[in-house]
């Protein structure tokens, strides 16, 4: 009896959503940089600040269950964790500007538009993956 695609590759599958969720993070600081600054590139004490966030992603999300079995479970509970720990990130980065007194290089516009399309990204992406695991598993993949 087969286990299944997801159970038979959890490790392949739990990469994909940290690579995923990298991305999304890379993509709404992206976005955001072009739209304020019409430049993707961010200036250089911007950059320390998308490593931050990636590091916390890293440490948080799996602390907070992002990466366990969403099967079973309902999409709006995974878009509600996924919201939650992206709010937490955010936070964490705001604090530790405002901890370290480094608000001279804090730009609210940046965070504010950032956490957004940083959001939806990261929700359409996790929502996209788990529509086509779900196809997979619809057809006998599973």
């Amino acid at each position: 009896m087969s286990k299944g695609f997801a159970k038979e590759n959890h490790v392949l599958v739990a990469l994909m959503h940290r690579c995923s969720d990298l991305f999304a993070i890379l993509f709404g600081f992206a976005v955001s940089m072009w739209l304020i600054n019409g430049d993707i590139w961010p200036q250089k004490s911007f950059i320390l600040t998308l490593f931050l966030s990636f590091a916390i992603a890293f440490w948080l999300y799996p602390y907070l269950g992002m990466y366990r079995t969403w099967r079973g479970e309902s999409k709006l509970k995974e878009v509600g964790l996924a919201t939650y720990c992206w709010t937490i990130n955010q936070l964490i980065l705001g604090a530790i500007y405002y901890i370290s007194d480094n608000s001279i290089n804090y730009d609210n516009t940046l965070f504010i538009y950032w956490y957004l399309l940083g959001l939806v990204a990261l929700v359409a992406i996790r929502f996209t993956i788990r529509v086509l695991l779900n196809k997979y598993r619809s057809k006998g993949g599973n």
